[in-house]
Formats: structure tokens, sequence, C-alpha cells
């Protein structure tokens, strides 16, 4: 492979960037083609019963909802004009406001404002399509007009997303730029973490641009891929350049510091990389278009910043030779240096590593004890900032002064009997239907063509009366609008779906759509999925660690602190956010439930992410540990020797995840809030007090692994080798140092057979 790499390096270097720039000019073009929201779960009860009612009733979920406050009108008078209007438009289903069954509540607390709740036919983009035509429709002269709704919600989604994206590109971009001329001490290995990351996401964006041809990408997979591409391609090239610049100093000639940089930190990252994508491709489990579009992006991003950072940057190197020193900034210090307050922290920790151990780990779930309080709830509309119109939309549908009376989730019912059924049959179970549900908690209105019945004239004629409920009515079926005050996907909310599904007889069949439901079954699904998800991405990391450095116990080990370090960045989101505390210097909201999908996402990504530096320090490690035998002195040495490398890395990663922590979405914001939190801990506690006082206590014991296991293992040559022993005798032979147990003096050690 490193033959290979540095006899075409010419024509690899050239392949990746024309590669590279065709994708750049074909993924730019993939904001249109994303599609907005998934959150819901596809596939699920939900949607069958979408379509199900959409079959029998057409639309009748609120996909826009227009609040209207006139300066001269009565608001009713405006709200019906607008209404005529938009009825007779194509594309759009049914119209609701004042005047209208179901409707009469459709007018503000303080009696100035009115509303207009719209519901569109088509997929997601057919209905942003007629949003967009309808939008001239809705203007009102002398009035004021907000538009809401799940519809306004995702196209402001898009608008913010692509925001975001731009503000890192103008801002975060130059930070990360200047912070790399310091970290590399010159501007042309300053420049080789950014080329290698838009090389990646370049590649990643022009893949997910075909994907949508084929199946639906999340326009927020985008934003993610790019900061996670940018974050894992700085750190890869970090690690990969400092390598290749110690062989240098060390005196190698090029192809030989390619080589060798190749075969020990090279291998590194490849294992990093490994970790990363499958904890990201884990979010395939789960059947929700949000999840598998972060999972399919954040996977793809990942493995091709790791190939281009072992591939075409090593090829890119060889080509550079000496001359990637070339506009040096500053003077750079050859050969390696141990912080002197590494290693005193070290020697410090492991004079009373069980202390430590106990108090640090107490520490820490400390810190992540707030999980122990977690609520969620999919609130798609309370995420955006107060200057938009969805968030001023939420603001006055809450507000007394508004619509709070209205309640927060509607939720539509499809009430389905036998097809004998007589009409006077199917309006009784209507109507026991309807008893049933007022009595549940939390209920604010029920309206049912048997309500709507009751209150027409019964001098009509029958033919009339029934003419007049026909949008409730239909052959076998009856729709029933109840709207609730619980927030969609709570713990109430997903109580109220549940019991109303299974509290219907047996010959009445319930199809319930909305919010509320969608919210019960995302909250479900999460629920049922994420114990194989967390088994999958445990066994798998555990597998790469073992792979990377035939240690079973190490491996184990940094699983458990990955753990603790995603307990912390979960804590951490619900002391900020669910709790509503650092209000304005967080960007957060006054507080409230966090979205159901961000802690299975802040899984994968943690736990990835965690692997990054958890090898490159393992790796260090291993390499002390291998020449010396010593299990303490060679903690010392890889925490000294890889201190201002993961501390630069980590740097550098927190400013690029803080691009993400200060975007206008909430939901963007609290992932990338509890991402920096994790990176932090991981970079300090963990790496400085919890990882020596844990190696330590375990001792020899850490590189264990069974005999047949290493046998294979050190035959097949497969593991990561700083020192750079791979293909050489030595690294095949069975002079490996045994295990060891503590006796009394915990620096005599006695050998165990494997």
């Amino acid at each position: 492979m490193t033959r290979f790499i540095i006899r075409l390096r010419r024509w690899i270097v050239l392949a990746t960037l024309i590669l590279g720039i065709g994708a750049g000019v074909f993924g730019a073009g993939v904001g249109p083609h994303l599609s907005p929201g998934g959150f819901e779960v596809r596939g699920g009860q939900t949607e069958r019963d979408r379509a199900v009612v959409l079959d029998k009733f057409g639309p009748v979920d609120p996909d826009v909802v227009v609040i209207v406050e006139p300066a001269r009108e009565a608001p009713a008078t405006v709200a019906q004009r607008i209404a005529a209007r938009v009825r007779d438009a194509s594309g759009v289903g049914q119209v609701r406001t004042l005047g209208d069954p179901g409707a009469e509540g459709y007018i503000s607390g303080d009696r100035h404002s009115a509303l207009v709740a719209i519901s569109l036919e088509g997929d997601s983009r057919a209905k942003h399509l007629t949003l967009t035509r309808l939008e001239p429709l809705l203007e009102e002269r002398d009035a004021r007009i907000l538009l809401g709704g799940e519809v306004q919600a995702q196209r402001e989604a898009q608008v913010l997303a692509a925001e975001d994206l731009s503000r890192a590109e103008l801002v975060t971009l130059p930070i990360i730029a200047i912070a790399l001329l310091f970290v590399f001490r010159g501007v042309v290995a300053g420049f080789l973490p950014l080329l290698v990351g838009g090389l990646a996401i370049a590649l990643s964006t022009a893949i997910l641009r075909g994907l949508a041809f084929v199946t639906p990408v999340a326009t927020l997979s985008v934003n993610v891929v790019t900061f996670l591409g940018l974050g894992l391609a700085v750190d890869y090239s970090l690690f990969i350049v400092h390598r290749y610049r110690e062989e240098l100093d060390a005196g190698a000639g090029i192809f030989d510091a390619v080589r060798q940089t190749i075969t020990t930190s090279g291998k590194t990252v490849a294992f990093s990389a490994a970790a990363v994508a499958c904890s990201m491709l884990a979010l395939l489990l789960f059947p929700i278009p949000l999840l598998r579009s972060i999972g399919i992006g954040g996977g793809l991003v990942t493995l091709l910043a790791g190939v281009i950072a072992t591939v075409f940057l090593p090829a890119l190197l060889a080509m550079l030779g000496r001359r990637v020193d070339s506009w040096a900034l500053l003077r750079r210090r050859k050969g390696s240096s141990t912080p002197t307050i590494v290693v005193v922290a070290s020697r410090a920790v492991m004079r009373r590593p069980g202390i430590v151990a106990l108090v640090v780990g107490a520490l820490l779930l400390f810190l992540g004890s707030p999980i122990l309080r977690l609520q969620t709830a999919l609130n798609e509309a309370a995420t955006f900032p107060k200057e938009t119109q969805t968030g001023q939309v939420t603001d006055r549908l809450g507000a007394d002064s508004g619509f709070a009376h209205l309640g927060v989730s509607p939720v539509s019912i499809a009430v389905e009997v036998a097809p004998e059924a007589t009409t006077q049959e199917l309006l009784d179970a209507t109507a026991e239907t309807a008893k049933r549900i007022r009595a549940m908690p939390g209920v604010v209105e029920v309206v049912s063509p048997v309500d709507v019945l009751a209150l027409l004239p019964p001098s009509l004629p029958l033919e009339v009366r029934m003419q007049m409920v026909r949008p409730l009515l239909v052959e076998g079926s009856a729709l029933i609008h109840v709207t609730t005050g619980f927030v969609p996907g709570s713990s109430d909310s997903n109580a109220f779906v549940r019991t109303l599904r299974s509290g219907s007889p047996q010959s009445v069949e319930l199809h319930v759509v909305g919010a509320a439901a969608m919210g019960e079954e995302v909250t479900r699904v999460i629920a049922e999925r994420l114990p194989l998800a967390i088994l999958a991405v445990t066994l798998v990391t555990v597998m790469v660690l073992l792979l990377a450095f035939g240690g079973v116990f190490v491996a184990i080990k940094a699983v458990l602190m990955n753990a603790l370090s995603l307990s912390v960045s979960l804590g951490i989101l619900v002391w900020v956010f669910q709790d509503g505390r650092l209000y304005g210097l967080a960007h957060a909201h006054e507080g409230g439930p966090i979205n159901p999908l961000l802690p299975t996402l802040l899984f994968a990504m943690v736990f990835g992410l965690s692997m990054d530096y958890e090898l490159f320090l393992l790796s260090r490690i291993k390499e002390s540990f291998d020449k010396t035998g010593d299990h303490r002195e060679s903690v010392v040495q890889g925490i000294g020797s890889t201190a201002g490398l993961i501390t630069s890395a980590a740097a550098l990663l927190v400013i690029v995840v803080a691009g993400m922590a200060a975007g206008r979405i909430l939901f963007m914001r609290e992932l990338g809030t509890a991402i920096l939190v994790a990176i932090v801990i991981d970079a300090t506690i963990v790496r400085v007090l919890l990882v020596p006082a844990t190696m330590v206590l375990v001792g020899g014991w850490n590189w264990w692994a069974p005999a047949r296991f290493l046998r294979w293992w050190q035959r097949l040559g497969i593991g990561v080798d700083e020192a750079g022993t791979s293909g050489s005798p030595q690294s095949t032979d069975m002079s490996r140092p045994k295990p060891a147990a503590f006796t009394d003096d915990a620096r005599a050690y006695r050998s165990i057979d494997g």
C-alpha cells in the first residue's frame, strides 16, 4: 500500500483534486433536493393511519396556520376573505376558519386576531410548492399576516440551516484557518487540513445529492456533514502531518518518512475512522429520515476523511517533501517534547490511582446526573428563534392573549366501522368515541359530526343536515377533531395517544393522525431500537479497539470512558436547555423538553468522536509499553508525548463545533453544545486524570487477550503500531510482555500465563 501511494503520488493527488472539484460543483446544488423535517417514522402506524384518513377525507391536518391581525376590519371578516380565496387554489385540501364547523374558537383571547388552518395535498415537496403559490393569496392590506405550521416551519428550517452554514463558512473557517497557522506554524502545513476537509465534504455532499434522487435526505444532515467532516479532517491531518514531521526530524528520508507515517499514524487514523463511521451508521437502525440521513452523511464523510487523510495526504506529503514547512510563520521546535505540567499531573495521579479514579468517576457521574430527569417532546416549532414567523406564531398560539384556549396539539381521528354497519351505527360509535375522549384528561376541545348535527336546526331536512357534515362523515367512517393541551411527544401526550388507541371497542377501528400521534410513535420507536443500537455500537467499538491494540481490558475501559463522557454531555444538555439555565448566554430558550432524537444522535456522535483521542493516546502508551514493559512509565510517556497534539486537536475541534452550537436552530445548538462539552471532558478530565488512573490500576492486564487471538493478531500484523515495527520480525514473535497482576507492592508484578 505504501509503495503504491509513493509510486503513484502525482496521479493520486491529481485524480483526487479533479474528483473533488467535480464533486464540489455537483454538490453545491444539493439544497433544493433535500427534504425538510424528517422527524417522522417511515412506514409506521401513523403513516398508515394518515394514508387511510387521506383516502377517505382528504388532507385534514393543518399544514399551514395563518394568524390574521387586521388594523381596522374585524378579524373574522379578513380571515374568511382569505379562506375563500385559498379554498379554490390547486393543491389545497381543507380550509377552516371562523364560521366553519369546529372552528368556533379560532379567535384570539384579546379578540384582535383570527386563525386560518390550511391542509395541503401531496408530499412534502408538493406542499412547499403549493405554499409558495399561496403566499400572494394570503396578503391583506392593513393587516399583519403570520405563517406557521409544519410546512412553514420546515421551509424556515431550510433557510436557517443554509444561513448557519454560510455563517460558519464566513466566520468559523477563517478562525480555523488562523488557528491552523499557529498550530502547524506554517502556511503550507496549515492549509493541508482545510484541503482534506474540503475534499471530504465535497465528495460527501455530492453523494448525498445523488442519494436524494432515490431516498429522502434531510436538510440538517448537510450541516452535520460539514461540521463533522471539517472537525475530523483537522484531527486526522494534524496526526498525520505531526508524525511525518517527527520522522523527518529524526533523520528519515522523504519517502521513508511517508512510509513510516502510513504504517503508524495512518493505521491509527484508519481505526479511528472505522470506529466513528460505525457509530454513525448505527443510526440506520432507526426508521426516522433525519437520523438515517445524518447516519449516512456522517458515516460517508468520516470514511472519506479517513481515506483522504491516509492516501491523498501522504501522497501530497511525498510530493511536498520538506517543503511542507515552507512559508513558516513561527519557529518550530524539532523533536518531541513532554510538557512538564502534564507529566507532573500524571505522576501525581499514579501515586493514588484508586482515589483519583473514584473521585473523578463520581464527579463525572454527578455532572451527568441531570439525565435522570430528562424530558422529551417533539415540538419542532419551539426550536425556532423569536424573530422568525414560526417562532412568533408559536408564541401567539401559547399566549393567553392569543390562542392558548385552542390547546397546543391537534389530533384527527377517523372512526371506522364494519362495511355492513348502518349510518346510525356509525353515528352511535362516533358519539361513544367522542364521549370517551372528552372524559380523558388534557382534552381541550372535541368536534365530531354528531356534535355538528346537534347544532343544526331540526327543521332542516335530513339530507341537508347530512350534506353539511359531509366533510366529517363518509361511508363507513367519521372524522373527529380533538385538541389537547399536551406538547406533542411529551409523556402526557404519549399516554393520551396510547390510551386512545387501546380503548376502542373491537368493532371500531381508530386511525389517529397529527403531531401527537407522530410524537408518540417517534418516542416509542426510539425506545425500542435504542438498546439494539447501543449494543451494536458497543460491540463494534470493542472489536475495533481489540483489533487495534490486542487488549481486552483496554477496549472495555475505553467504552466505559466514552459512556461517562456521553452522560456528562447529556446531563449538561438537560441542565442548560431543559432547565433554561444560562438563558441568553447559551442562546437557549426559557427551558423545555428536549427533542427525543437528540439523545440518540448524541450517543452515535459522542461515542464515535471520543474514540478519536482515545486511539491516539493509547497507541503511544502501547508503543512505550511494548518497548519497556513498564505500565506506569508507559502511561506517563504516552500522555506526555501526545499532550500538545491532542490539546491542539481538541481546541481546533472545539472551534468547529462552536460554529454548530452558535446556530439559530435550537436542535443544532443543543447538538453542538453537547458535543462541545464531550470534547472538553475527553481532552481534559478523562485524558489527564481518569485514563492514567485506570491504566495503572489495571496494570499489565490492559493488554491481555486470549493466547489464540494474540497469535492470530500478531501473525496478521493488523494492530496499531506507532513504533513502526509492522512487518519486522519482532512484530510477529511472542516476545510481547505478558500481563501482570499486582502484589502488595504496586510496582512489582508477577507474570500470568495467557
